[in-house]
C-alpha cells in the first residue's frame, strides 16, 4: 500500500508523498479478528477529523457489528467527511455499501483468478506449453453504493 501510494521502495511510513500521509498510530493490525478491527475503526472515526480509512482488508466490514457501528455516521460518509475505503466485495460488505455505510469496496476476480489458473495448469501439463507472461494481472471488482447491486457480476 506504501509503495503503491507514495512510491516509497524503502517501505517507512508516508509523510506527505504524493499527497498522502499515515497518521501517527498507522497501520492498524487486527490479527483477523474482528472485534478489534470494530474498535480500531471506532477509534479512527471519532477523531476530530478522521482520515480517509482505508482497509487492505475487510475485516471490520466482516463484522455482524459494522453496520451498527458506521450508522451514527451515515451523513458524514455520504458527504465524504468520512472516507471508508476497503478490500474484498462480500455479500456482508455490498449490503453496508447498498446502505451508504461505505465509500467504495475493491475486491478480487476469484472466479476468473481460478479459471485462469486452471487453464495455464492445464496448458503446462497437456500441451507442455509454458505460459506467456510472467505475471497475469486481472481486472478487479470496484463496488460504489451506485453499482453495489451488480458490480461482482462478471
Amino acid at each position: 500500500m506504501r509503495y503503491s501510494l507514495s512510491g516509497n521502495k524503502e517501505n517507512s511510513k508516508v509523510k506527505q508523498n504524493n499527497g498522502w500521509m499515515e497518521v501517527a498510530r498507522c497501520p492498524l493490525y487486527t490479527e483477523g479478528k474482528r472485534n478489534k478491527a470494530i474498535l480500531q475503526l471506532k477509534y479512527i472515526l471519532n477523531q476530530k477529523k478522521p482520515p480517509l480509512y482505508l482497509a487492505v482488508a475487510g475485516f471490520a466490514q466482516f463484522s455482524p457489528d459494522y453496520i451498527e457501528t458506521t450508522s451514527p455516521y451515515k451523513k458524514a460518509i455520504a458527504s465524504q467527511d468520512i472516507v471508508i475505503i476497503s478490500a474484498d466485495t462480500e455479500a456482508i460488505q455490498l449490503e453496508a455499501l447498498k446502505q451508504g455505510l461505505s465509500t467504495a469496496n475493491i475486491g478480487q476476480r476469484p472466479f476468473e483468478m481460478g479459471r485462469l489458473g486452471t487453464q495455464l495448469l492445464y496448458d503446462v501439463i497437456k500441451h507442455k506449453s509454458v505460459p506467456n507472461k510472467q505475471f497475469y494481472y486481472l481486472d478487479f471488482h470496484y463496488c460504489t453504493q451506485k453499482n453495489a447491486s451488480s458490480c461482482t457480476k462478471n
